[in-house]
């Protein structure tokens, strides 16, 4: 009899340590399923760091470009500052001229202008017999 529980128990712990054989194997499987898939995901993001290492050399000439443009921008805008300014100077003098003219030929043909402070400057003639 007391060989036939030993026989039992030796039974029994075979049975256990097939059990933890089994568990351990499924564990193995599982880990190396998520090493594959992990292998996996370092090639795609080794990849993806190639690409963006690749887009990163051409920031710097991008910037020196954007840089150059906004040099250029701003000596443009200051370019048509000046030419605004010069073009409102000039209307202002062809005002100034028209309404000359316009008092030399009042003057010459001897008619009175009857404009008021208003219209001086302005296309608006009134015209009044001396």
């Amino acid at each position: 009899m007391a060989s036939s529980s030993v026989l039992e128990n030796l039974q029994s712990l075979l049975k256990q340590r097939e059990g933890e054989l089994s568990n351990t194997q499924n564990t193995i499987s599982t880990l190396e399923r998520s090493r594959a898939s992990l292998a996996e995901q370092l090639a795609a993001v080794s990849a993806q760091n190639d690409t963006f290492s690749r887009e990163v050399e051409t920031i710097p000439p991008l910037k020196h470009k954007i840089q150059e443009l906004e040099r250029n921008y701003h000596a443009l805008l200051q370019m048509y500052g000046e030419k605004a300014e010069e073009v409102e100077e000039l209307r202002l003098d062809i005002q100034d001229v028209k309404s000359m003219y316009r008092q030399q030929v009042l003057l010459s043909t001897g008619v009175e202008c009857l404009c008021t402070e208003e219209c001086v400057g302005k296309d608006v003639w009134f015209y009044g017999a001396n």
